[in-house]
């Protein structure tokens, strides 16, 4: 499993303002937020079941379309989609 950004508590020290790191990178992210830890169980239900038994060297990527989007937004471009 390949998760993106997940709403988790970083401990320690951040290595750069925190705020504007999670701001651009929530810009880079087709739905707009990052993921909720339970929105990672149903990839994994799958793998842990026989759903997924013949699944065998592959990545699920959750990550709120970030992989799917890799072209740059430029200015004629509409804005991302928050839902779906």
């Amino acid at each position: 499993l390949a998760p993106g950004m997940v709403e988790t508590p970083i401990d320690g020290e951040f290595p750069f303002d925190r705020e504007a790191f999670e701001s651009a990178y929530r810009e880079r992210i087709p739905l707009g937020r990052y993921a909720r830890p339970d929105e990672c169980v149903g990839a994994l239900l799958l793998l842990a079941s026989d759903a997924g038994a013949y699944l065998t060297g592959a990545r699920i990527v959750v990550d709120g379309g970030v992989l799917a989007d890799q072209m740059p937004r430029m200015r004629f471009m509409p804005p991302y989609r928050n839902t779906i």
